[in-house]
């Protein structure tokens, strides 16, 4: 059901954007508050994602309440009645997603709410073009029992958060640059 909730919003919001023909143009995040904000956003993210690559739940429980307490700080007012809309869905995704991330029992679980983290800053830093800096979308085709999984790294080196030091350290691909703006 949880699954189907993210898929239903990251749909939602493409849809919001791709209406109108170049509206997803004018919801672009073009304030730099924002831009600031998001930077500490995934300034988080990727402490959040070292913490899985060192295969430390209590760190990454702790860095997932830092995380949601980052993306809890972010104004949006500065950006489009679209993009405004995409943040707010995309930001309760991305607390909910800690949250889980936090409660979660073992690693395994927190990496499955790690994958739904890193699948909402993948769409709003794409769709917001909120980075300041370049990011790597990053991708391991045998995580999560062979599905997938995708991250933001701010290295081009692979360090996989979903296998961690202990086993497939350094598998995958980078699948996509998003420059700075």
């Amino acid at each position: 059901m949880k699954k189907l909730f993210v898929v239903v919003l990251l749909i939602f919001s493409m849809a919001l954007l791709a209406c109108g023909g170049n509206a997803g143009e004018k919801s672009v995040a073009k304030s730099n508050e924002f831009q600031q904000q998001f930077s500490t956003v995934l300034k988080s993210y990727f402490e959040l994602k070292d913490a899985l690559v060192a295969s430390d739940a209590t760190l990454a429980a702790n860095k997932a309440k830092a995380l949601k307490d980052a993306v809890a700080s972010v104004s949006s007012a500065s950006l489009s009645t679209e993009a405004q809309s995409l943040w707010k869905n995309i930001s309760a995704t991305l607390v909910a997603a800690a949250d889980e991330l936090v409660a979660a029992a073992d690693l395994n679980a927190q990496r499955a709410a790690f994958q739904k983290i890193s699948d909402g800053l993948i769409n709003s830093a794409k769709q917001l073009n909120a980075v300041s800096t370049t990011v790597y979308v990053q991708h391991c085709p045998m995580a999560l029992d062979n599905q997938g999984g995708d991250w933001l790294s701010d290295q081009k080196e692979i360090f996989n958060p979903y296998f961690g030091e202990g086993m497939m350290y350094h598998c995958g691909t980078v699948k996509e640059t998003l420059a700075a703006k």
